[in-house]
């Protein structure tokens, strides 16, 4: 039995952020008994984190693959805006989809009310601990979540009568450099001195701390620092972060659950807002355990500041999670450093899959399919449209083995769909493999440890042990085709010497035959003469024998004419002119055909007769046609055509002898001959040579590596694979 399943579209899973998104979809997709994949194709025209290339991943989420979507706006639209990302997403129309973090029009979103928690953490700084001087990092512009978080920030500002200072708000992304780098902004740049800190996510909360600490500024003594989403690491620092928790893993959740609903409908469901809550920690000043109550004038919060089992870090619980969450990375690290070595080390795709199928169990991941884009990039600008190549199908709940070198598929379909398992639901990520700015091709990963952060380093080893094998490739490729080029060469200049003395043969040959010729046309003639004296001789006699009654004397001459067989050779002579005439003709056509075909070629190009060229190619090749098949030509007028002739004249003798082979091994079969057809077209402003023979022809499944340098269908010591390849490089 087949199961539905739901697309969720994320720009990447290193962080907490996407994660808990993540986990809640597959939380709902699970309950549901639903099939889950998740595309990480990165932040839309993004020019950071390979954005171009991370996008085409995009395009394999598409109604062949999913049957509804649910997408991480908040994250994948923060380049482009909401606008644009609505724009986008008409791509999946027909297809039930959700929006989590942003409201998309006509799309059910599931939001957070930015400003209540974020209100209550200033509120906090400015009335609990007093502070005026509240830098600010923001979000990306075009995030409206962001854009409401600033907004918050300085309606807070205003009620509290805190002066507005636009020197103490710094640009962000989201990213932990982000929060690094407003840091050097506000202190570095413009010199402002403040007294806390609010960034717009935690991450980049966590980079201005981490930045504060190495100016050794201590927190929250010197400055207080607030983040807004509530990760794990941020309750795990070394300072425990303040910050505003948001239920994104309920998001993730409600948002699958909604496309769950609407699957195979057409109904659009409606928004949903989920709370936000302020979480006091150490960084804002608070202590672990402490009671806090809001002042009068705010009535939003009271709460107590959570131990979250890592606050306190001089407590048991902490020290014995922390030396937990160590150990358990420490595992993860090493697990993932063996993994890239021995992927690293595969020079060849197909020693890369072997590797990767080996080490899959180490990383507790179930299943796999890797597939590279076969043939050269596509001008088409979906991914979607290039045919892909699966190297690895892996599953360790099949007993069978995994499938390597399937045949190539198009992108489209994600993974040959008979391979997926239709017995179970499934969860799957699916991440691009690029190299710089070359897309490779894409791994599907079955989900296995919680940590998005698995999946995105092995993307990478995966994708650089893949460019590596390619380069390996490329490099015996080159030599391969150095090596065929220089055999070309030798033989070029072997065939040129060859050519040289052929032309040399022919010319002293076609002298004497020549006067060989004359002297049998000459004997022809006096024969012809001296029959007819002989004849008249003959007859005379006759009548002289006859009027003197000497019947003796024609007696004598019969008996010497049956002597010399004179009938005979007066009957066969004349036949035998015409042999020899016909064999010195044919010697003096093979005897021009040499001179035309093995002439050397000079540099330069010229005008040249390709009907000519083909009779006497036609005549060289004779020999190796005549007994298996019959040939028939029709040669149309053609006009002078500027070429390499001798060059040609290769090209033609190649594809001839190649001809007669093939029919001589249907000729063992039936007896009959073969038939090989030649024609020459004039069209428009260029010429058609055909060649065609009726042949064993090639099998369709190495049509494609008929011009490789030394592929040869012929058993081994017949054939050396080159006489595609050479007439391929002279016409092309």
């Amino acid at each position: 039995m087949s199961h539905p399943t739901v697309g969720l579209l994320v720009d990447w899973l290193e962080d907490e952020y996407q994660n808990c998104v993540f986990s809640g979809a597959l939380e709902a997709a699970r309950a549901a008994d639903v099939n889950l994949i998740c595309f990480a194709g990165g932040v839309l025209d993004s020019p950071d984190g390979f954005g171009a290339r991370r996008n085409g991943v995009y395009d394999l989420a598409n109604a062949e693959t999913v049957d509804g979507l649910v997408l991480l706006s908040g994250t994948i639209g923060n380049h482009v805006g909401p606008e644009v990302l609505a724009r986008y997403c008409a791509r999946f129309d027909g297809l039930p989809m959700a929006s989590v973090g942003v409201a998309l029009p006509g799309i059910p979103s599931f939001l957070v009310d930015n400003s209540r928690g974020l209100e209550a953490a200033l509120l906090h700084l400015i009335e609990y601990h007093g502070h005026r001087r509240i830098a600010f990092v923001r979000g990306p512009a075009v995030n409206a979540e962001a854009e409401q978080r600033f907004r918050t920030y300085r309606e807070t500002l205003a009620r509290c009568g805190v002066p507005y200072d636009p020197n103490l708000v710094a640009p962000g992304n989201f990213q932990a450099r982000a929060g690094a780098a407003a840091v050097r902004t506000l202190l570095n740049d413009r010199g402002v001195t403040f007294d806390a800190l609010v960034a717009a996510n935690d991450d980049m909360a966590l980079g201005a701390m981490a930045a504060l600490q190495g100016r050794q500024i201590a927190i929250p003594d010197q400055v207080a620092v607030v983040g807004f989403d509530d990760v794990e690491v941020a309750r795990f620092a070394a300072v425990p972060m303040a910050t505003v928790r948001q239920p994104l893993r309920e998001q993730g959740f409600l948002a699958t659950k909604s496309v769950i609903a609407r699957l195979g409908t057409v109904a659009s469901g409606s928004d949903v807002v989920l709370p936000s809550q302020f979480v006091p920690r150490q960084s804002c000043g608070c202590r672990a355990g402490e009671r806090i109550q809001s002042r009068p004038s705010n009535a939003s919060y009271s709460v107590t500041v959570a131990d979250d089992h890592a606050v306190a870090g001089d407590s048991p619980n902490a020290e014995r999670t922390q030396a937990r969450r160590r150990l358990e990375a420490e595992e993860w690290i090493r697990r993932l450093r063996r993994t890239g070595e021995v992927l690293i080390t595969s020079f060849e795709a197909g020693s890369l899959a072997t590797a990767l199928e080996q080490q899959l169990p180490q990383l507790d991941i179930p299943s796999c399919y890797l597939a590279v884009f076969a043939g050269p990039p596509s001008p088409e600008p979906s991914v979607a449209e290039r045919p892909a190549h699966l190297i690895l199908a892996y599953d360790s709940r099949n007993d069978a083995p995994a499938v390597r070198q399937e045949a190539t598929f198009p992108a489209r379909l994600l993974v040959p769909p008979h391979l997926l398992p239709a017995d179970r639901h499934y969860g799957l990520v699916v991440e691009p493999l690029f190299f710089e700015e070359q897309a490779l091709g894409f791994v599907v990963l079955e989900v296995g440890p919680q940590s998005g952060v698995v999946y995105e380093a092995l993307r990478s080893q995966i994708a650089t042990a893949l460019k590596g094998a390619l380069l390996v490739a490329q490099v015996h490729e080159e030599g391969q085709r150095r090596a065929s080029e220089e055999k070309t060469m030798r033989h070029a200049q072997k065939m040129e010497a060859v050519g040289t003395l052929a032309a040399g043969i022919a010319h002293e040959i076609n002298t004497p035959i020549q006067y060989t010729t004359d002297t049998v046309h000459f004997l022809k003639d006096a024969h012809a003469t001296l029959s007819q004296l002989l004849a008249t001789y003959k007859g005379r006699a006759e009548q002289l024998a006859d009027a003197s009654g000497q019947s003796g004397l024609r007696a004598t001459w019969e008996e010497a004419d049956r002597e010399a067989d004179i009938e005979y050779f007066l009957a066969e002579a004349d036949p035998a002119f015409e042999r020899a005439l016909e064999g010195l003709g044919r010697v003096g056509t093979i005897v021009r055909a040499m001179k035309d075909f093995a002439h050397p070629g000079g540099g330069e190009m010229a005008a040249a007769d390709l009907n000519r060229a083909l009779t006497s190619t036609l005549d060289i090749s004779r020999n190796e046609y005549k007994f298996v098949a019959e040939v028939s030509s029709s040669f149309e007028p053609l006009p002078p055509v500027t070429c390499h002739i001798g060059d040609l004249n290769q090209v033609f003798l190649n594809l001839l002898v190649n001809a007669a082979h093939a029919i001589q091994e249907v000729v063992k079969t039936s007896g009959a001959k073969g038939e090989i057809r030649v024609s020459t077209k004039h069209v428009g402003d260029h010429v058609e040579i055909g060649i065609a023979d009726t042949g064993c022809g090639i099998p369709a499944a190495v049509l494609e590596r008929i011009y490789d340098p030394f592929f040869t269908t012929k058993e081994i010591g017949k054939g050396t694979g080159q006489v595609l390849a050479i007439a391929r490089s002279i016409v092309v």
